[in-house]
């Protein structure tokens, strides 16, 4: 038996398989992209899976860290980038859907549960501060996102999900 789970950072599909049908020890992979990178066998306990997610000349380490519960099930599983974990949530199937840059934008703002600027859109996606500008601008053009004047930069966001104070 196996479990499946999987985020979405930067426009890049990351992924654990847990096969907890082995006897006694799990077998987890990482995933990049649909690309397995990692594999590692766990008795009981934690383990980190790591990687590289190459984005033309830029390549970014990964690290996935994962625990193993008394029977064979995930009871954590968190993608760590920055200091920061990002929970990889159980998947049904195994997901290999692009991503389009809209969701991906979407997501950012969400997760930051803020708001956001093009260059914070850039550094956390896969589109240029231009792309990202272009994409925001178009989005609160829209009605999908609100957008605020802060200390002279323009700040968007999820409607209802922050108040801006205009300056």
């Amino acid at each position: 038996m196996s479990e499946h789970y999987g985020v979405i950072r930067g426009g890049h599909l990351i992924e654990v398989e847990n096969d907890y049908s082995l006897i006694v020890v799990n077998r987890e992979r990482l995933f990049i992209d649909g690309r397995m990178v990692d594999e590692r066998s766990v008795f009981l306990g934690d383990t980190r899976l790591h990687g590289e997610l190459r984005d033309g000349d830029a390549v970014w380490s990964v690290m996935v860290e994962v625990s193993v519960g008394f029977f064979g099930g995930l009871e954590r599983c968190v993608l760590i980038k920055g200091g920061v974990e990002y929970p990889l949530t159980e998947e049904k199937e195994r997901a290999s859907r692009p991503v389009s840059k809209d969701r991906e934008v979407l997501e950012v703002i969400r997760d930051d549960g803020g708001g956001v600027t093009p260059t914070e859109i850039a550094m956390s996606t896969s589109l240029s501060i231009r792309e990202a500008d272009a994409l925001l601008s178009e989005l609160a053009g829209g009605g999908h996102l609100t957008v605020e004047r802060e200390g002279g930069m323009l700040v968007y966001a999820l409607p209802g999900s922050r108040e801006i104070e205009a300056s």
